[in-house]
């Protein structure tokens, strides 16, 4: 076989009304020398069908089938075919903007040594609307491969765990057994970049967004929680708090800060479970550790103290109600957008969603 410059991988798992978006949008980066290959996860809608037409027609595509074993071995498998010199993970319900994302990849020879590249990205609704531009790292005209700027970027707001945002070259993840948690089906991906970040010695960071990750389904930006979830977030969160604790590092206290603020911000799912199921999640959010930790992280030693003295529940309240607010702005944005697309389209303008101030 023919050796490729990149794989991207791709779980597909009942995502027909996203998924030939996502998979247009990366045929129409034009990548030369790339594969594209999407593992199906035993889908029961249309995906499976949309997989096989696209792989049929597109002979870059390449289509492997699972039965319901989730997105971390279908990640895992992808990665044990995989032919590229770098590797991608994309999510079937998202999409790129196409030329952004082939500019960054024309850019991977410019440094040969460069184990894993980061990009900013946007939190985009169902109709297009951008929630959020994530931008942690500084606009310039060529990769930074300053090996400090690691700092600044941990010291960014917001969350740096999203695998898709990452392009790793292929050699680096084999040499450090770097591989998704099989057991997991919920933050696979945090633990893998948690490891990632820690292990790369050469990391590229370009600002240069193309994802846009979409923050959920439907016309509301909630989500169903159980126990079960909130048990899978926390063994992740805490396998991921362990390793950095063992690695003594100025890179892994820093990501150690985020680890204990997104703990944290998950407290509010206190009251996002079913109501029969708070008492066990209360005990997965007041583990010793994490108050420990909480008290300790820099930045975070006042919320640490609200917390302690509180309690678990009434700070999941406060947290919850701070989240319903954040909700609310959302919803308030996503409306005035549909109802300026409503007017463009009214006047001609056909386009679902508008990205043109990008």
């Amino acid at each position: 076989m023919e050796k490729q410059k990149l794989s991207i991988i791709i779980p597909v798992y009942n995502v027909e009304k996203y998924l030939p978006t996502n998979l247009n949008s990366i045929l129409a980066a034009n990548l030369e020398k790339t594969e594209l290959i999407l593992v199906d996860d035993g889908s029961t809608d249309g995906s499976l069908r949309i997989c096989q037409s696209y792989a049929a027609k597109y002979p870059c595509i390449r289509l492997l089938c699972q039965q319901g074993s989730g997105p971390s071995v279908a990640r895992n498998r992808g990665l044990d075919e995989a032919n590229g010199e770098y590797i991608v993970f994309f999510d079937s319900d998202d999409y790129i903007l196409s030329a952004a994302f082939r500019k960054t990849v024309s850019l991977l020879d410019m440094c040969p040594e460069g184990e894993c590249w980061v990009s900013d990205f946007w939190r985009v609704a169902e109709n297009g609307c951008i929630l959020d531009r994530v931008y942690q790292i500084k606009d310039t005209s060529e990769p930074i491969e300053d090996r400090t700027y690691m700092h600044r970027f941990l010291h960014e707001p917001d969350c740096v765990w999203n695998v898709w945002r990452y392009i790793f070259r292929r050699d680096f993840l084999l040499d450090h057994g770097l591989r998704f948690c099989e057991s997991a089906r919920c933050a696979e991906d945090l633990e893998f970049v948690v490891r990632a970040l820690s292990e790369s010695k050469k990391t590229i960071f370009y600002h240069n967004p193309y994802y846009f990750y979409r923050v959920n389904y439907g016309k509301t930006l909630t989500r169903t929680y159980t126990a079960a979830r909130v048990c899978q977030l926390m063994e992740m969160l805490q396998i991921s708090a362990r390793y950095l604790c063992d690695r003594q590092e100025a890179t892994a206290d820093l990501m150690l800060d985020k680890l204990v603020l997104e703990y944290l911000l998950n407290l509010a799912l206190f009251w996002e479970v079913p109501a029969n199921e708070r008492e066990e999640v209360q005990r997965l959010l007041s583990n010793a550790g994490w108050m420990k930790l909480l008290t300790k992280a820099t930045g975070l030693k006042l919320a640490g103290t609200v917390v302690s003295l509180l309690g678990t529940a009434p700070s999941a309240w406060l947290l919850h109600q701070m989240k319903k607010i954040k909700r609310w702005v959302r919803e308030i944005k996503i409306a005035t957008y549909s109802n300026r697309m409503e007017r463009k389209t009214k006047h001609g303008h056909q386009s679902v969603s508008d990205h043109s101030s990008l």
